[in-house]
């Protein structure tokens, strides 16, 4: 898996199926890094957008804990259980 940031300011996630499908060589034991640039504003949904504004949400300090929870129920159809709805408001404060 492969994120990359275009120069045109777009991102793009790329995934290699057929590399996974092989057992995995080498050190399992490292770490894999994937840093993500998020705004400071929450972008409109869009399918470009998508990552960017689900992790945007969920770590943004300026929207409240519900807000949260209907764009991550709503807009990404995750199911929002109350042990979920307990660490979210917990990771949030």
């Amino acid at each position: 898996v492969f994120y990359v940031r275009m120069l045109d300011g777009l991102s793009q996630i790329i995934i290699n199926v057929e590399a996974q499908k092989d057992e995995p060589k080498g050190n399992l034991d490292l770490l894999n890094i994937i840093m993500l640039g998020l705004a400071k504003s929450l972008p409109e949904h869009d399918e470009t957008y998508e990552l960017h504004r689900l992790l945007g949400a969920l770590l943004s300090k300026e929207l409240t804990i519900d807000e949260k929870l209907n764009i991550i129920g709503n807009e990404y159809d995750i199911p929002i259980e109350e042990n979920f709805r307990k660490d979210v408001s917990v990771m949030c404060n």
